[in-house]
């Protein structure tokens, strides 16, 4: 993870002398640096929460097919990327064909909804192929399965959000999930709560999906945003 963020760094700074002609260290501002920052700390929220199930299954030595619950939501991103595409483009051919709100305001959460659920209907199909593939029939991979399934939803609503400039509220909602799913995971240990490690991280992930979906669908009817 950390390896990956500073090899994406380098490339933008590569890039950016391509661009300028000459050091990036001419171009680049105060202000540039803290810009990144919240976008830093998008990429490594994301990849604790995908590193979170592998990691469960590697400190309690439980069968290598519990790690693997997170394949499919790995091999989704790509699709991910691309319905995300879809949507702004389909949103430009809105902004070019309308000139009333109301009208942009009851389409453009259409247009939304469906790159979400074709998205949701690809990842969908990988669990369900995965898990026929990898035996995934305990209970806890179900569980597993079940979480990514709507921590994908949640990427998907977290990448528009970002390239919207929302960041910020993107990371607050993934401080959330996380705290939500410490403390759970901590009173499940204590005895608190019956509940186990996989429960937990389910919480967790239906706390970031359903507050990034209430934040996202009135940020989505702002002209601004698509600017």
């Amino acid at each position: 993870m950390m390896i990956s963020v500073l090899l994406s760094v380098a490339a933008a700074l590569l890039d950016l002398r391509t661009k300028v002609g000459h050091s990036p260290w001419k171009v680049l501002q105060k202000a540039d640096w803290l810009d990144a920052i919240p976008l830093v700390l998008y990429g490594f929220f994301s990849a604790v929460f995908v590193f979170i199930n592998p990691f469960w299954h590697w400190v309690t030595g439980t069968s290598i097919v519990l790690g693997l619950a997170v394949v499919p939501l790995v091999l989704s991103m790509g699709g991910l990327e691309w319905q995300l595409r879809v949507f702004l483009e389909r949103v430009s051919v809105l902004l070019a064909s309308t000139s009333d709100l109301r009208v942009f305001a009851r389409n453009i959460n259409r247009i939304f909804l469906s790159a979400l659920a074709s998205y949701a209907g690809l990842l969908l199909a990988i669990s369900l192929l995965a898990k026929v593939f990898f035996n995934l029939n305990s209970p806890e991979s179900e569980v597993f399965l079940v979480a990514n399934f709507l921590l994908g939803i949640g990427f998907f609503v977290a990448f528009t959000l970002t390239s919207m400039n929302r960041t910020l509220r993107v990371l607050l909602g993934m401080m959330l999930a996380l705290l939500v799913y410490a403390v759970v995971f901590a009173l499940s240990i204590q005895g608190v709560l019956p509940l186990d490690e996989s429960v937990s991280y389910l919480l967790g992930c239906g706390v970031f999906t359903s507050y990034l979906l209430l934040v996202a669908l009135p940020v989505l009817r702002e002209l601004r945003n698509y600017q």
